[in-house]
């Protein structure tokens, strides 16, 4: 009678899963985007033929909702790719989803795209035939900062409502996170700061300098000092804990 050998047992090694970050060159670190009013008026438009008239800044339209689109890398960002400030990064990262998103092919798809000032005056000649795009200027308050790279460095501004929890706060970590992007407040409304460089093939009525307002109680250039100033405001806030 033949004896049976015992095959030794091979334990099956669990699968983990996989890191859909490392091969990716961190594309949703190199940009960020501005939900605005849909345009509705000549005035509007123009206001969004001045937006493209600067370098790496297009506007998009998806789902029927307007975003100004901001090239303009984390200043967190390694040169690995990785980030420096991962323990403290905001809400809008940690809810990030890496399966869903431009790199892997999918993510929201664009119904309308403005890069070149050209591109809305097609747009507006579609929308409104016979239509010839005046350049108004808006009422738009632009404000600079300090310290300028060049005469053709200029601010966009944006308004944005008032922050009131910490989530919005929260919210304007990840603006100031990116390099070139601040907020401020001035006596009654908040604003997003974006400094970007003018092409010099379009000159426009909005091409003005203005100052930060002396008086202005709040400025954040840096993701630190929103941290401070909500310490400030509610003693129990932890920057490494979900924003709620």
């Amino acid at each position: 009678m033949k004896m049976l050998t015992l095959l030794p047992t091979i334990e099956k090694k669990k699968k983990e899963p996989a890191n859909h970050c490392l091969k990716c060159p961190a594309q949703c670190c190199q940009h960020i985007s501005f939900q605005f009013d849909t345009p509705r008026k000549l005035e509007d438009f123009e206001k969004i033929r001045w937006y493209v008239s600067h370098k790496n800044i297009f506007v998009y339209v998806t789902k029927h909702e307007w975003y100004l689109n901001v090239v303009h890398q984390c200043s967190h960002l390694l040169p690995d790719n990785m980030c420096s400030a991962y323990e403290i990064r905001p809400q809008i990262c940690r809810d990030y989803d890496n399966q869903d998103c431009v790199y892997h092919g999918e993510g929201e798809d664009e119904e309308l795209k403005f890069e070149k000032p050209k591109d809305v005056d097609k747009y507006l000649k579609k929308r409104w035939p016979g239509c010839q795009p005046k350049k108004i200027y808006s009422k738009i308050k632009k404000i600079k900062k300090k310290k300028r790279k060049s005469e053709w460095l200029q601010d966009i501004i944006i308004k944005i409502d008032t922050p009131t929890s910490k989530v919005d706060f929260d919210t304007i970590r990840w603006y100031v996170s990116h390099r070139d992007i601040y907020s401020f407040k001035d006596k009654r409304s908040w604003y997003i700061g974006i400094l970007a460089e003018k092409d010099q093939r379009y000159t426009h009525e909005m091409d003005r300098s203005f100052t930060i307002p002396e008086d202005a109680p709040h400025l954040f250039m840096q993701i630190d000092e929103v941290d401070r100033y909500m310490d400030e405001r509610w003693k129990t806030w932890n920057n490494k804990e979900p924003a709620k």
